[in-house]
Order: C-alpha cells, then sequence, then structure tokens
C-alpha cells in the first residue's frame, strides 16, 4: 500500500505473526533516477527479512533498473498488475495494464532474466474466469515465480468495492505450477483458514485488514491502546515521516475516535513530530481509561464482531448491490437498499470516517500455510457475492438502481473523503490522504513527496531556484556597485567649487584650488 507498509509497520507485523512482508509501491522510473526519492521511501534492516519491494511500471527498462539497485536487499521483487486507483490510471501502471499482456510479459520476462532474486506478480480478476486463468498463465510463461490473485475486479473499489470472488482464485490455483496466495475478504484470523480450504492456496495475503489489526495473523484482538503504544516506540526507533503515522494512528483508532471528536480533531490537526507524540499519549491514556471503566463494570466480553471500540477491529464498508455476509449482518452493518425516485439519501452519521479510510492499492503481509499442499477433495462452495458469477460487463453489478431514475442527483448529501489536515475535500490521488494546499506545504516543509500531487521533486526544484535566486542576487549586486561607483565620480566632478567672478557676493580668498576630474577607475582606486 502506498505510504502504509513502511519499515516500522513491518516490524510491528512480524511481531504479530506475519511471515512476508511487502514495501509500499514504489514508482520504478523515480526509484531509479532518484536518489532523493530512494532515500525518503526505502528503509529496511537486518530483521526486516524475508522482505518483497514492489514496484509499479511500464517501461522494461526502468522497471529493471530500479529492481537492480534493491536485489541485494530483499528476497524477491514483485511488479503491481493490481492497483485500481485513479493515479494507477494516470500514470498508467497496475490494473490499467491488464489488457496490455505483450507490455507486461516483457516487464516479467526482463527481471526473470536479470535478477539474483525471484520475481512476483500481483493481479486482480477479469470478469471472464477464462481469461484470468489464460491471464496468469501468460506471467507464468513469461518468468512469474509467485503470483498473488486479488479476487475483485478492477472497478470495485470505493463504494463499489463488495466481495472478493474466492472461486476465481482457486480457478488460478489449479491451473498453474508455481504457488498462489489469496486476496480479499481478509478480516479475521478465521478468513485465513477459510480462504486456504476454499481455495487451496499456498499463502494469504491481507492489506487492509492487517491495517485495522496488525495481530490479525496470530488470531489476537489487542486493545487499540496497546498496538498504537508499540508502533510509536518502532516509530521511534525506526523513523518514519509524520503523514504515515498519522494515517495509522487513524486506523487504529478508527473504531474509538467516534467517541472522542476533540482528540479525533486534534490528531488532523498536529504538523510537528512533538504534537504528534502528545496527541497519541493522550489518546493512548484515554482508551485505557475506557477499557479500565468496562472491566470494573464486570460485563463479560462480547463476542467477535461484537467488539467494544476499544478492541482492534475491521473497517467495513457500506456496498451497494452486494449480499453482505453473517458476520457484517452481526455487526450491524446495513445493505444497500434502493431508493425510490426522488428520494433522498439520509444524512451520514460520520462522514469523516472517510478521511481515514485506506485505499486498497497494494499488500502489506502475508502469512504461509502450513498445510499447503492439501488439495481440497470437491469444489468449494460459492461465496454469497459470487454464487451468480460475474457479469460480463465488470461494472454493470454495481450501478446504483437509482441513478437512472432519480432527477434530483443535485439535492443528494455528498459523502466526500476529508483531507485530514483541514478537513476539506481531500485530493483522491494524493498519497498522503490530503488536500493540494496541505500536500504541498508537508512536501515542502517536511521534504516529503507525493506522487499523485506531482510534488516528488519539490526539495530538487527548491534548491535549484535557491541556487537561480543566488546567482541573480549576486549579478544584481555587482550591477548595483558599478552603477554606484560611475555615479559618485559623476557627482565628484559636478560638485567642485570654483572661483566665483565680480558678480557674485561670494569670498573666494579662501577658495579650494579646483582640480581636473579623474576618471572613475581612479575613483575606484
Amino acid at each position: 500500500m502506498v505510504d502504509q507498509s513502511e519499515l516500522a509497520w513491518r516490524m510491528l507485523s512480524r511481531r504479530y505473526g506475519a511471515d512476508l512482508c511487502y514495501t509500499p509501491m514504489f514508482n520504478a522510473r523515480l526509484f531509479a533516477e532518484s536518489q532523493l526519492y530512494r532515500d525518503e521511501m526505502f528503509s529496511t534492516c537486518a530483521e526486516d527479512r524475508p522482505l518483497v519491494v514492489q514496484f509499479c511500471a511500464n517501461d522494461p527498462d526502468h522497471l529493471l533498473a530500479a529492481a537492480k539497485l534493491v536485489e541485494n536487499d530483499c528476497d524477491a521483487v514483485d511488479l503491481n498488475l493490481g492497483c485500481p486507483q485513479h493515479i494507477a490510471r494516470r500514470g498508467h501502471y497496475g490494473s490499467f495494464l491488464m489488457e496490455e499482456w505483450d507490455l507486461i510479459e516483457r516487464m516479467v520476462r526482463k527481471l526473470h532474466e536479470n535478477l539474483k532474486v525471484p520475481v512476483t506478480c500481483k493481479i486482480r480478476i477479469f470478469p471472464s474466469v477464462e481469461k484470468t486463468v489464460q491471464y496468469a498463465q501468460m506471467l507464468e510463461r513469461a518468468g512469474c515465480q509467485l503470483l498473488t490473485v486479488h479476487g475483485r475486479l478492477r472497478e470495485q473499489k470505493g463504494h463499489k468495492t463488495g466481495l472478493a470472488d474466492w472461486s476465481y482464485i482457486r480457478a488460478v490455483r489449479e491451473a498453474v505450477k508455481i504457488p498462489v496466495f489469496a486476496n480479499g475478504n481478509i478480516l479475521y484470523n478465521e478468513n485465513v483458514e477459510e480462504c486456504i480450504r476454499q481455495t487451496g492456496v499456498q499463502g494469504v495475503m491481507t492489506a487492509e485488514g492487517n491495517l485495522y489489526n496488525p495481530a490479525l495473523f496470530s488470531g489476537q484482538m489487542l486493545p487499540v491502546h496497546r498496538v498504537a503504544k508499540e508502533y510509536m516506540e518502532l516509530v521511534s526507533q525506526y523513523p518514519t515521516p509524520l503523514a504515515y503515522v498519522r494515517a495509522h494512528l487513524f486506523k487504529i483508532f478508527h473504531s474509538s475516535l467516534p467517541f472522542n471528536i476533540g482528540l479525533r480533531t486534534r490528531l488532523g490537526d498536529v504538523h510537528t513530530p512533538e504534537a504528534l507524540d502528545q496527541v497519541a499519549r493522550e489518546l493512548i491514556e484515554w482508551v485505557e481509561s475506557e477499557e479500565r471503566k468496562f472491566q470494573e463494570s464486570g460485563e463479560a466480553l462480547p463476542p467477535a464482531p461484537q467488539y467494544p471500540h476499544w478492541i482492534c477491529q475491521p473497517h467495513f464498508r457500506v456496498t451497494e448491490g452486494v449480499p453482505f455476509t453473517p458476520e457484517m449482518i452481526a455487526a450491524g452493518v446495513k445493505p444497500f437498499e434502493p431508493r425510490a425516485p426522488g428520494a433522498r439519501r439520509p444524512p451520514a452519521q460520520e462522514p469523516e470516517e472517510d478521511a481515514y479510510r485506506s485505499s486498497d492499492a497494494s499488500a502489506t503481509a502475508f502469512i504461509i500455510s502450513t498445510s499447503a499442499e492439501v488439495e481440497p477433495s470437491a469444489p468449494p462452495s460459492p461465496t454469497p457475492a459470487s454464487a451468480a458469477g460475474p457479469s460480463t460487463s465488470s461494472a454493470a453489478p454495481f450501478k446504483r438502481a437509482s441513478d437512472s431514475e432519480s432527477t434530483s442527483k443535485a439535492k443528494r448529501p455528498r459523502i466526500v473523503d476529508t483531507c485530514v489536515v483541514c478537513k476539506s475535500v481531500r485530493s483522491y490521488k494524493c498519497d498522503h490522504l490530503m488536500c493540494r494546499n496541505c500536500c504541498r506545504k508537508i512536501c515542502t516543509l517536511d521534504g516529503k513527496s507525493c506522487l499523485g500531487h506531482k510534488f516528488v521533486r519539490a526539495l530538487q526544484k527548491r534548491a535549484a531556484n535557491a541556487g537561480a535566486e543566488a546567482a541573480v542576487v549576486a549579478e544584481a549586486s555587482a550591477a548595483a556597485a558599478e552603477a554606484a561607483e560611475a555615479a559618485e565620480a559623476a557627482e565628484g566632478a559636478s560638485e567642485a567649487p570654483a572661483p566665483a567672478d565680480a558678480s557674485t557676493n561670494m569670498v573666494v580668498d579662501n577658495a579650494v584650488p579646483v582640480q581636473e576630474p579623474q576618471p572613475a577607475s581612479a575613483l575606484a582606486q
């Protein structure tokens, strides 16, 4: 995930059962060309293994150049072919290369033939099972040595996210000889074992589930204050950009923040590491007090997924047109209900939650199954979301029921993602979940970068501008000095005293003899 699986978070995930971790997704061209970008984005340590470095790219040469820079510091290089976000469309990478098989094959083959470490890929599914299987087989022939399949279509994102279809993953697993990892619908530890049982994969990847509960693979539902405290300790050990830390704290405390709007607002307003540390400490102390109150009440802890807010728990999205799982219904998440023509959407209770909702762009951690080679004896029953199979049009199942009927769209309340700093509407392409103005300030003041806003070279531009400005100032100073010398020479020539004639009343007895005007060079000496 972009800016979400940095070193400190990977170390926290490893502490709680993640056997293999990925870096954030790096832009291969920028990584290969910019030392500043590499220093900002990539860091690791001896304990951070096994590690996969993930790139997005659309050029084989750029991809290889970037991969060669990290092949001695990782255990595999991954090509992200699954990112569905707007920034991937603009940059022409991720899932928006799914139709360009020739380009993808050349990139994978180039890595396979020139790297010392394995090449892996992460993909999304096509509407057709057959095309998805052919896609996976093409990657295998090109040299991909491990394939991660996210069981969602490219269009399944945001309010159209829906459920992942594990039957597609099983079809790919049975069609290729390389190891396959499954991704999608992993919210609890129980989902891991069920996914392995239904698909027969060798491993399970989680992204969003890990961000809200980094102990997901261990089966523990930890108190959020404990997770936050351990993460902040790791941040002090492995320096992390402020924007990354703040985004993680929003997700860790996502179920608690609605009960303390004051601290929630302050967390969004912090601009210095000291202020962030202070707010984090206050959040931890407040949640600890909430847990103590619950324990003193003598109440029994309710079963999942009805945990109290101070327990780590997944974030559910309200999904349109997709059946819900029993766990989601038990958690109180209401399925989408079509509105009558002209009806208005009810106001949202907490629209700001979208400000710290993560984008499922990549993965953070894996768990390797100990029973990976056990093949299920019978095909699995389809999940509720996949029972009828996908539509031939990938976007068709997710069309709003009332979009073609209602004539009062302008009257509907809009729920938008907000900037984590100023609470105004944020840019969906921003790597830091901010509006353009706040992102520019952060990138300039903290020396960060944002691919979405193209602030990657902010420091280089500032340094270049400073150098150019210094040169202009020096040139202007030299010209001003020369002009001042010339003016002084001219003034000396015009103001030299001369004897008065008979018609004047001036006394000239003590007049100073008039000197000949001196050239400017002589005056300068």
